[in-house]
């Protein structure tokens, strides 16, 4: 099993808009990006308006946790990345393995 997490950030302004980024970004491979910083530059070259229209963001999909496990456009995309980035599940695979095991102990019975 590979603890990979990939998310599309969507954006409230956007969405509502129906403007060129309502779909979201491009699928973000978590394990790529070592801080919040570098996950908003990639959103910035994707055409986001962070200090505008995009500033706030929602999880449009994901991949890579039990996605039926919690209501996801209400969760920040920041302070997901960040929970991951704590519990080290973004590095260690044991620790991902665990999240998965609690996920499906607490949600899936």
């Amino acid at each position: 099993m590979e603890n990979k997490i990939r998310i599309v950030i969507g954006s409230w302004g956007s969405y509502n808009e129906c403007n060129e980024r309502a779909l979201g970004s491009e699928w973000l491979t978590l394990n790529d990006y070592s801080s919040w910083e570098e996950i908003e530059e990639e959103l910035i070259k994707e055409g986001f308006e962070l200090n505008g229209i995009d500033e706030e963001l929602f999880i449009q999909d994901i991949e890579g946790i039990y996605s039926d496990s919690a209501s996801w456009e209400y969760v920040s995309p920041e302070i997901l990345f960040d929970a991951l980035q704590d519990s080290r599940v973004l590095e260690s695979k044991y620790q991902y393995e665990k999240m998965l095991a609690y996920i499906q102990a607490f949600f899936l019975h």
